[in-house]
């Protein structure tokens, strides 16, 4: 299986094949004195789990204490270190190169840039569906076939699944049936539907006999749920410091949070335009009255939410039609 074939990836490869797990020399950069360095394709694959951190390809592994992130053309050996969830790392070096793992997903930072929220690169469940517009098609990719649907629904086409290539950058499945050759890739980047502006969690194309078009995968749903988020700014003005609003998506359709001083509980709705939310009910505290102000700007924002995306930052931005926002990022 090809693991790293990116100009990109080549890199991260060579790096992290050189510090390999148990290995204790320092990384060399020049061939050694008995003869030259092999080529960095034969040099044993990296272990570790591929992540997509926005644009940013990253490699992280784990061998009992020890820990090793590749990002950016660098290399840090990480410790373990207390985090009240996931699993955090830190490295050795001083420098604040932090990996905390939570799931699938993952925040990263780099001697203090920090990336983009970070997803596993792995095949997506399946059955894994992903539509594209001009002309209008579908595929969907099940445990023993990949269908196509193409022009609209007048080609439609049945292909053995293979098993798909996975490295940092896309999982990637090509199969052929009837003399017809298919290929698909899929990029764990969010991608807009080009009609409605709806995010999917991949951006995804393929190529039936070297004609292609891209599209977009996966369920809006999952780029909601899976972890808190913390409220940055509502209404364009930042959160009062320390008030903590936060929402919590659930899988069943209902949100959750803290509105600035109270707790709310209500439902959300997803349809193929939209984003909006209802039934929503809070406890009844005191608060102070900076916090009782943002909690009543708050509620009434988010019951005019419209619409959802996601920042090139990873962040949450909940829009109305009158063009407020609230933004929050992942705890």
């Amino acid at each position: 299986m090809k693991i790293l074939d990116r100009q990109a990836l080549w890199a991260l490869s060579a790096v992290f094949a050189a510090i390999a797990f148990g290995c204790s020399s320092p990384l060399r950069t020049e061939p050694a004195a008995t003869g030259p360095v092999a080529p960095v394709m034969e040099a044993q694959p990296p272990t570790g789990t591929p992540y997509r951190c926005g644009d940013t390809p990253v490699l992280f592994g784990v061998r009992g204490e020890r820990a090793r992130l590749a990002a950016g053309g660098e290399v840090f050996e990480l410790k373990p270190v207390a985090s009240a969830s996931g699993a955090r790392y830190r490295a050795l070096d001083g420098t604040e190169t932090v990996f905390w793992s939570k799931g699938e997903r993952a925040l990263v930072s780099v001697r203090g840039r920090e990336l983009p929220e970070c997803r596993a690169v792995r095949e997506p469940a399946l059955p894994f569906t992903a539509r594209g517009q001009e002309p209008g098609w579908m595929i969907t990719i099940e445990a023993g076939a990949i269908l196509l649907s193409a022009d609209f629904g007048a080609l439609q086409l049945r292909f053995p699944r293979s098993a798909p290539d996975v490295s940092a950058e896309e999982i990637r499945y090509h199969t052929e049936a009837g003399g017809r050759r298919l290929s698909v890739w899929v990029d764990p980047r969010v991608c807009a539907d080009v009609a409605t502006g709806m995010p999917h969690p991949y951006r995804v194309r393929y190529e039936l006999d070297s004609k292609g078009h891209a599209g977009c995968g996966g369920e809006p749903k999952s780029l909601l749920t899976g972890g808190e988020w913390i409220v940055e700014t509502i209404g364009g003005a930042a959160a009062v410091d320390k008030s903590e609003a936060t929402l919590l998506f659930l899988e069943e359709g209902r949100v959750a949070g803290n509105a600035s001083c109270n707790r709310f509980v209500g439902g959300f709705t997803l349809t193929g335009e939209g984003l909006s939310f209802s039934q929503m009910g809070t406890t009844m505290m005191a608060c102070e009255e900076p916090l009782s102000l943002q909690e009543a700007r708050f509620l009434e924002l988010l019951q005019a939410v419209s619409r959802f995306e996601i920042s090139p930052g990873g962040r949450l931005v909940l829009h109305t039609p009158d063009g407020r926002s609230i933004t929050a990022r992942r705890l």
